[in-house]
């Protein structure tokens, strides 16, 4: 995958204008279709095949007038007076007459005549029903409506709204939604550390999301959908759209704070490592939120396909987009380098990243405990758990819908805004019998324990259809109303028996059945949620141990989340903080929403913590050393891109929708724990605990699972032939043609490239090589760095002493590679005193007196041979092995000139490629005579052994006129290069020698 991103990322780059140019103008037709095109949403739930959906199914096809959408208008008087008195009465009877000459409305009730006035005579309701569904009702025709009742209102009565007439639709971009992004922005400000590259991921994101909610409305004209689908995309689509950015850009600063990296290879390499687990985060998020529609409820699906298409767009607007603009900001966006402190560039992790990583692996135990039995706390409320719809008591306080709701129930008790409607289909029933048949069941309904009243039955027109409203003595979130619910069905038998079919619907009874229904799907959703985890991680990480770790910290981050939600809107707490106008059941499909979602972004922070350790591990096979480094290197972006998601879902916490606060209150809290508590604190320790086991994956799934590799190890150095000329004359070993002046040495200024590798070695245990050594830094200076981070992580000092930096002079030993051919050469080692870098045995070509900082040096060999040195480093306290092999590998490196024939690494392959464990490269590009390529090499510990023999071979040839390799330091390079393989061989089992533990990226540069 990293491969064709860096592929992809580099043709973006060369076309910056037209993908820029493209998206706008995607963003422009898009948004047209949206604003003059888009249908309408609601807030009906539909659910197929539960009874109250059949119900008003029946109601809809033959009994229009009762199922269509009805305005309850509520009328009280505020001095006592009775509203049946006659200046009352007149004044609500103007009002109610103007409604029913609306042209709309099909029918109004009288209150007086229709009994619907409160004992007291304070109260009273009409219901005004429209011809059209709720969906249908437009905003004019609800202030039409709010007009009609002036007249009742200027006499001086009080004039509430409830209903599914009068449910407003769903809005967003409120005030908190808008203090949401400024956190954001504050938290982007931080992370980044400039103003431009801060503002990239809101306008990115902005371009991807409008593209999303716009369609999203568009499609509406053609789909049924309902706001909370649209709120849902914006409200997700923002968030990852925000975060992908941010991780593609983070990495592009953090390589551009080496100031001989190229811009546009850095946007390549930032769209090949963070952009592959960008890809594989978002496509975790897309398959996860799909996944909803095996719930069977079409809402769900609706809103789980929009939130998904607006990730998809995020995740194309991340990996193309954002390279686009990168390379057009070029280097505007380059860190301004800090004078006052060493220059470590990226490679010594932050203060706090360090100290967090040691005080989390040093005691993983309890942190572990401590964590973990957090999280079960947290999630205790969630044991009594109940699932219900919002009614208008959980409408804001101010709104008409909540006021309308209080007044019904001061006159006419809880229990009237939880009335239950009876369907009684008696087209089976003989015709002069269905009349006493539903008059029988009347009185039998009345006769239940809970009913409070039950109104006369009305019938449509051919008599096939009766409809019995009954009123029971609880309110709608009580658990007496749900046991209500299923004592009237169990009369359905007796109905049946006489040929026709009883359905109880209303607001409750569907609420109880959508609960059901979603309680029926949730255990199939979270095995499939269960089962991708694992599937995907495992080929991901190429670990066992690793996704279940990941499944098992997803489990807790959703039963705090739940338990904090139940905790908040179910038993009430912290109501007036968060304006939660009244307790009630947690949305009932929010257990499967927040399952989806929150599994796909706990994959992000998964992902791109893990995938920086896994690639450390790969490097260096130090599984301690891996958590340290990747918690470092990528705690902080983590952080900031967690502190930006919990921003913006927090902001619709103070959405005056029911369905919307719960929502992004369970996400924003999900969230946090699940970044801050699981990923950066659990997941450390547990892998502390685990070490090197973390990583096993048995020989067969390692055979049969795809290798994703989204931390970009194999991804070749691609380099534009310009910068692989820079590289390769920067970097060590140097590739020189040989020519020798009168004095013996060769001369840098006649120099001129020819063929020979730019290798780049990797292996678990002992690193022969630094990975991105001979990539991105001098290798003198790459040294430092590694120096500098053995001190930082010996010592705990953020920094290394004063004076412990790269002079940028080389020492004689370095400028100038052996006199002939041929001969040997020792490295000497490293030493490290009062803090200067030089060869530990004394020799003719020591450091120069007075050389200041590091300077590895070194002392050929009398005679040509080969001279071991001490291998020992001394740094204060213990360096791991992991590290002591990188100080000695980079001094190697950084010693050695490389003079070579163009034939000589053909002859190694050659040599090695007669070994049956040796694999040949995966893609070759450009491997010729007349243009620039790179091949890249896979190599198990026996092969690679394979290669060093027959190097070793070379190196001791003595016929001059061969196709020969000379290095200066060749006998160090080879014996260390062979102990480190052979110790990684060791380290690995039995299967260590079949085991791939290196990639050599060749570069084959034709001489000029």
């Amino acid at each position: 995958m990293a491969s064709r991103l860096y592929a992809w990322a580099r043709w973006v780059l060369h076309r910056r204008g037209l993908v820029i140019g493209s998206w706008l103008l995607l963003l422009a037709v898009v948004g047209g279709l949206g604003t003059t095109l888009a249908g309408r949403t609601s807030n009906e739930f539909t659910i197929p095949g539960i009874e109250s959906q059949d119900a008003q199914d029946l109601l809809r096809e033959r009994f229009p007038r009762a199922s269509g959408a009805v305005a309850r208008v509520v009328f009280a008087t505020g001095d006592g007076t009775r509203l049946t008195e006659a200046a009352p009465r007149r004044a609500l009877a103007a009002g109610l007459r103007k409604a029913a000459d609306l042209p709309e409305v099909v029918a109004v009730s009288d209150p007086v005549r229709s009994g619907t006035v409160s004992r007291r005579g304070t109260i009273a309701y009409a219901d005004v029903t429209f011809a059209e569904q709720p969906s249908d009702i437009t905003e004019g025709m609800r202030d039409t409506l709010r007009r009609t009742m002036e007249s009742a209102r200027d006499a001086g009565l009080r004039v509430e709204f409830g209903g599914s007439a009068m449910e407003p639709p769903t809005e967003v971009g409120g005030p908190a939604e808008i203090v949401g992004l400024v956190v954001a922005v504050a938290v982007l400000a931080l992370a980044l550390g400039s103003l431009v590259a801060a503002g990239l991921p809101l306008v990115t994101a902005f371009v991807g999301v409008g593209i999303g909610v716009l369609g999203v409305l568009f499609l509406s004209r053609f789909v049924e959908m309902t706001g909370t689908a649209t709120v849902l995309a914006l409200m997700i689509g923002l968030a990852v759209g925000i975060d992908y950015a941010l991780f593609i850009i983070a990495r592009h600063r953090e390589q551009l704070t080496d100031p001989a990296t190229d811009v546009e290879e850095s946007v390549a390499r930032a769209v090949a490592t963070a952009g592959s687990a960008v890809v594989f985060a978002g496509a975790t998020v897309i398959v996860a939120l799909g996944a909803l529609c095996l719930a069977g409820i079409p809402f769900l699906t609706v809103m789980g396909l929009a939130a998904a298409g607006t990730v998809l767009l995020a995740v194309l607007v991340a990996i193309s987009l954002v390279p686009a603009a990168l390379g057009l900001l070029g280097e505007r966006l380059r860190p301004r380098p800090r004078p006052s402190s060493p220059d470590l560039r990226g490679s010594a992790p932050g203060t706090w990243g360090l100290v967090w990583a040691r005080a989390v692996t040093r005691a993983p135990v309890p942190v572990l405990l401590a964590g973990a039995l957090g999280l079960l706390v947290l999630a205790l409320p969630a044991l009594d758990l109940r699932l219900g719809l919002p009614g208008n008591a959980s409408k804001p306080a101010a709104s008409t819908q909540h006021k309308s709701y209080d007044l019904l129930t001061r006159g006419f008790g809880a229990g009237f805004n939880a009335t239950l409607t009876a369907v009684v289909d008696t087209t089976g029933i003989p015709a002069g019998d269905s009349a006493a048949t539903v008059e029988k069941l009347r009185i039998t309904l009345a006769g239940e324990r809970g009913v409070a009243a039950v109104a006369p039955s009305m019938t449509n027109r051919d008599s096939t259809l009766a409809v019995i409203g009954v009123v029971p003595t609880t309110g709608p979130d009580e658990k007496a109303t749900t046991d209500l619910v299923h004592r009237l069905r169990e009369h359905a038998p007796a109905v049946d028996r006489v040929g026709g079919a009883l359905y109880i619907a209303g607001t409750t009874a569907a609420a109880i059945d959508t609960s059901d229904k979603l309680s029926d799907a949730l255990p199939l959703f979270v095995a499939v949620i269960v089962v991708l985890a694992l599937v995907l991680l495992t080929a991901a990480f190429r670990s066992l141990l690793v996704p279940l770790k990941a499944v098992l910290g997803f489990l807790l981050s959703i039963a705090a989340a739940l338990g904090a939600t139940v905790w908040v809107f179910q038993d009430g707490h912290l109501g007036d903080a968060l304006s939660v106008a009244s307790a009630g059941p947690v949305v009932s499909f929010l257990p499967v929403l927040l399952i989806g979602v929150l599994f796909g972004l706990a994959m992000d922070y998964e992902v791109f913590l893990v995938s920086r350790m896994r690639e450390h591990y790969e490097h260096t096979g130090d599984a301690a050393g891996a958590i340290t480094h990747g918690l470092a290197r990528s705690g902080r972006v983590i952080c900031a891109a967690a502190l930006i998601m919990v921003a913006v879902f927090a902001g619709f916490i103070f959405n005056d929708d029911p369905i919307i606060k719960p929502i992004g209150f369970a996400l924003a809290f999900g969230v946090a724990v699940d970044a801050f508590v699981v990923r950066m604190t659990l997941v450390p320790a547990v892998l502390s605990l685990l070490g090197r086991h973390a990583w096993y994956l048995p020989r067969f799934l390692d055979r049969v699972i795809p290798d994703i590799d989204i931390e970009g190890a194999g991804l070749r150095a691609t380099a534009a032939p310009e910068r692989a000329a820079l590289l390769t004359a920067r970097a060590s070993p140097e590739v020189w043609e040989h020519d020798e002046e009168d004095d013996g040495r060769f001369a840098e200024d006649t120099a001129e490239p020819c063929v020979g590798p730019a290798a780049r070695a990797a292996g678990p245990t002992s690193a022969t090589m630094l990975d991105g050594l001979l990539e991105t830094h001098a290798a003198v200076e790459a040294l430092s760095r590694e120096i500098a981070l053995a001190w930082t992580e010996t010592t705990g000092a953020p920094h290394p002493p004063a004076g412990l930096h790269h002079t940028g002079e080389l020492t004689e030993a370095e400028q100038y590679g052996p006199r002939e051919p041929g001969g040997g050469a020792d490295s000497g080692d490293v030493g490290w005193e009062e803090h200067t870098m030089h060869e530990e045995t004394p020799g003719p070509a020591g450091p120069p007196d007075g050389a200041a900082g590091i300077a590895p040096a070194v002392t050929p060999a009398a005679g040509g041979g080969a001279t071991p040195g001490d291998d020992r480093v001394k740094v204060p306290g213990e360096v791991g092995r992991a590290h002591r092999d990188a100080l000695r590998a980079a001094a190697a490196v950084a010693s050695a000139r490389l003079i070579c024939h163009r034939d000589t690494w053909a002859f190694l392959l050659e040599q090695a490629s007669s070994h049956r464990h040796f694999r040949l490269p995966d893609r070759v590009t450009g491997l010729d005579d007349t243009r620039d390529g790179q091949v890249e090499v896979f190599l198990s510990g026996r092969s690679l052994l394979a290669v060093l023999t027959a190097l070793r071979a070379v190196l001791d040839a003595e016929d001059e006129d061969q196709d020969l390799v000379t290095w200066a330091l060749a006998d160090a390079l080879y014996q260390r290069a062979r102990d480190a393989v052979t110790a990684a061989v060791a380290d690995a089992g039995t299967s260590g020698e079949d085991t791939e533990i290196v990639t050599i990226v060749l570069d084959v540069r034709p001489a000029a």
